[in-house]
């Protein structure tokens, strides 16, 4: 009789093997491969891996702008039949606000404006990475701040000569802290340990606060970061340094006016080493606007027969911007209408602050300041989108170097920056 128990309960999950291959069949056949993106990938990229379209892999995930996905991210690829499309987020409901996104703005600041958490504003539009936003993206503005996930400590006040800080599971500073601890200065070689036993080693993030009583005047600020940080003075974003980087020092002259001010420094570990140091003084007067010298307003501007930007050049004008379309021909006679590329180079006189440098272009572009990489977007692209980044600078004469390539079809470049 045990046997014969026995031999039924195998007949009964042997029955339900079909059904349960059937229904992993079933969901792969609609949810496809998962892909994982990795650094230097777009979705141009992934989808000519795949062999699949831009357009079917956004439907599958939802994507509305292309050119934003990050790393990490996980993609559906729609390898079989085609799934339905993502159901869309619901509208916003009445008497709430509707924020599209301007040129060198982030969550955190557009939160701030309207007095909401930059994780309330995340919540409510399905944004799962707060660092991506792009121009033109609309956001709902919550009626009513989303409620934070988890207990939240109540906020103590920051004692005379300390930093309170706010440390966070994760590579994002938002909702509510793990746990608050006050410091003396931010001055913090962790290596590849951790701020406490309560945070990994790796995958962490804090948040600093302290105001100080200033005398009027030019600020130098010092920074020193291994991963990401970025910094503010009240709400103004002073200095970004938000990436993924080695040990790295960064150094402006920021002006600040006479009386109270609050510096705000975030910070993220991704992996490895983990450091952070953050120092200001003060150096002088604000200088006045400086006077721009002659001949600085030209770019020199370099054009290559290639996409590689490789020798020799075949054009080298001066030109007054560079503000150019030229459609399915090429910038001279001398290059092909495909498969071109051009660099340009300018000496450009700055008063201290922070700038918006902004791009379009079709197809790739990247922008340096003083040899710093601040755009880089080294793909194919239709050029529908402008791209900005804020990057801060100190008084003087700086050097802005633009490099572009196009590839095939229609071809146009634009750069130019704005003072914020």
């Amino acid at each position: 009789m045990r046997r014969l128990c026995g031999l039924l309960i195998l007949a009964v999950l042997v029955s339900w093997i079909p059904l349960l291959v059937m229904t992993e069949t079933v969901s792969a056949a609609c949810g496809g491969t998962i892909h994982v993106v990795q650094p230097g990938e777009n979705l141009y990229r992934i989808a000519l891996k795949y062999g699949v379209t831009m357009a079917a892999i956004s439907q599958a995930n939802g994507i509305t702008n292309p050119n934003h996905i990050y790393v990490g991210q996980r993609l559906i690829i729609p390898t079989g039949s085609a799934c339905p499309p993502p159901v869309p987020p619901p509208p916003p409901p009445a008497g709430c606000l509707v924020h599209v996104v301007k040129p060198g703005e982030n969550l955190t600041l557009i939160a701030a404006r309207y007095g909401v958490s930059a994780w309330a504003l995340a919540q409510v539009n399905g944004i799962y990475n707060t660092n991506l936003l792009y121009v033109g993206q609309r956001l709902t503005i919550p009626c009513t701040p989303a409620p934070v996930p988890g207990p939240v400590p109540t906020p103590a006040p920051v004692p005379s000569g300390a930093w309170r800080g706010e440390y966070f599971r994760g590579t994002t500073p938002a909702g509510g802290p793990l746990f608050v601890k006050n410091s003396a200065t931010l001055n913090f070689h962790w290596g590849l340990g951790t701020p406490d036993s309560r945070l990994a080693s790796d995958g962490f993030s804090a948040r600093w606060a302290r105001t100080y009583t200033f005398r009027g005047g030019l600020y130098r600020l010092t920074l020193t970061v291994d991963d990401g940080a970025r910094v503010w003075v009240d709400d103004a974003l002073v200095l970004d340094a938000w990436k993924v980087q080695p040990e790295t020092t960064y150094v402006i002259d920021v002006p600040i006016a006479a009386g109270k001010h609050t510096f705000t420094v975030e910070y993220f570990e991704d992996t490895g080493v983990a450091t952070l140091q953050f120092t200001f003084k003060w150096v002088g007067a604000v200088p006045p606007e400086p006077t721009p010298l002659p001949g600085e307003a030209d770019w020199q501007a370099w054009y290559f027969a290639n996409k590689d930007l490789a020798d020799p050049a075949v054009l080298a004008p001066r030109q007054a911007k560079i503000d150019f379309n030229w459609g399915v021909g090429s910038p001279a006679h001398e290059l092909p209408a495909d498969n071109f590329s051009a660099r340009w180079l300018r000496n450009a006189s700055f008063a201290s602050g922070t700038y918006a440098f902004c791009v379009r272009a079709d197809d790739g572009v990247r922008l340096w300041v003083d040899n710093v990489l601040v755009l880089d977007e080294w793909h194919l692209s239709n050029g529908d989108l402008t791209l900005c980044r804020d990057y801060p600078l100190g008084y003087g004469l700086h050097a802005v170097r633009v490099e572009y390539f196009e590839a095939t079809g229609n071809a146009l470049i634009k750069a130019w920056w704005t003072k914020r």
